[in-house]
Formats: structure tokens, sequence, C-alpha cells
């Protein structure tokens, strides 16, 4: 009866912990960038617009970034970009939301992370390779910009101009838009894109950044419960069985 009770005890214990991290933010692409624009969770690739690929990563031209279809959430959002520009004098954009059809989006504004036109901060620096992470929580409407760990902005998107607006969530890299000429591009290059559903939260990007693991920090991405009860169970069902063989003795 004792190790029923340690067994119940245990399955309670680890559906709540599987449970309260399933709460967080979940990864759910990852593209590496070695050789293949593919998902390495087998979901969409990614579109190249006449980048040259390598093992190091994409090399793009200004306005040829990679494009992405049906992998993220429109309002509810992480992604983790790793790039450098060659330029970072003036505007340069990093992410388009709407199908290059608004001046809206995030930018590289002389060495600076910028969201125009809302929040601006943290610095970035022509050939460098950066780690920036864009956030936005769906339920409260706030958009967050890291740069390499650190929150730099963060502004209330009332007006959802952090919403993928396109048709199937459409994400633009590195692309400007038309809608004031299309000139505020960068040539450089990308090594790392990753996206996760939901928003992570500033200790979450402070241990990408330093660990740099695709599988992220805990809350982010966890075995499914089912796995971690099965585990617990049968271990605690081997200590049961090795103190009874033990007291047979």
């Amino acid at each position: 009866m004792r190790i029923l009770r340690r067994i119940t005890w245990v399955v309670a214990a680890a559906l709540m912990m599987s449970c309260s991290a399933k709460a967080g933010a979940v990864l759910t692409h990852v593209y590496n960038l070695n050789n293949s624009l593919a998902d390495a969770f087998g979901g969409p690739s990614l579109v190249n617009n006449g980048a040259t690929l390598s093992a190091t990563g994409l090399a793009f031209g200004a306005n040829q970034g990679p494009n992405l279809s049906n992998a993220i959430s429109a309002t509810d959002y992480s992604i983790e970009v790793k790039f450098s520009f060659d330029a970072t004098s003036g505007y340069r954009k990093i992410i388009d939301f709407l199908d290059k059809g608004s001046d809206n989006g995030l930018y590289n504004l002389s060495n600076t992370l910028d969201f125009y036109n809302a929040a601006s901060g943290g610095t970035l620096a022509a050939g460098v390779t950066e780690d920036v992470v864009l956030t936005r929580n769906g339920a409260t409407n706030t958009v967050v910009g890291f740069v390499n760990g650190g929150p730099v902005l963060s502004f209330n998107d009332s007006s959802n101009i952090a919403v993928f607006g396109a048709a199937n969530q459409l994400i633009r890299f590195f692309q400007d838009d038309t809608h004031t000429g299309g000139n505020e591009s960068s040539s450089g290059n990308v090594s790392y894109i990753a996206i996760y559903s939901g928003a992570l939260t500033s200790d979450q990007v402070a241990v990408l950044f330093r660990d740099g693991s695709p599988t992220g920090p805990t809350g982010v991405s966890s075995p499914e419960p089912a796995t971690i009860v099965s585990a617990l169970v049968a271990g605690v069902v081997a200590i049961g069985y090795s103190r009874r063989r033990r007291a047979a003795r």
C-alpha cells in the first residue's frame, strides 16, 4: 500500500509539473540553415529569394531574405533570429508583417533595434552576428524585443502592428516593404531561425542566449506528460520491487 500511495503521489506531481511546463512558450520550428532550408521539426521550409545557402547559413543580398508561411500564430509568438547585417546605417528591415504592405515592422535603425513606429533600444553592429528575439503576448498585446539575451524595447500593441496580417501568416525576413520604396534593407547572413508558440519570458530568452540550446529552457519545450509519468512510475515500481526482494532475503 505504501508503494501504491507513493506511485499515486508521484503521478499527481508529474502531471502538475508537466502541465506547468506546457503553460509556457513551446518551440515549434527550427531552421539551422546548415546547407538546408528545412525545418528540423518537419514543418514548412523557408523559401529562398536568391540568397546563397552554405554550411554557415544563408548569405542574402538586399531584399533577398527568406519567406516563411504557415508556421506561426498571428498574434501570440516568439521569433529568434541569429543574423548579421553588412550595413547598419539608417533603417534596415529585419521582419516584415504585412507582405510588404506596411512600413511598420522590426528594423535596425542606425545600430539600434527599432520597431517602427513604437519603440527602440539596444545596440546592433555591422558585420557582427546578433541574436534578436521578438515576442508578442496575445493575451496582453505586449511586444518585447531582445538583443543578445537582454530586453531592449517593449510596447503595448493595441494597434496590432506586430500581428502577422498577410495570408498564411507570411513572415518576410530582411525584406523591406514596397510601401516606402523598398530601399530600407541590407545584405548579410542569417544562420539560425526559431519559432515558438507563445511569448518567451525574459528569463527564458536569457537562458537561450547563454546556453544556445534549440530545445530551450524549462517551460519552453518538455517531454509529453505521459512520458514523464511512465518513467517516474517505472522508477517507483522498480524501487518497490527491489525492497521486496531484500526483505525476502
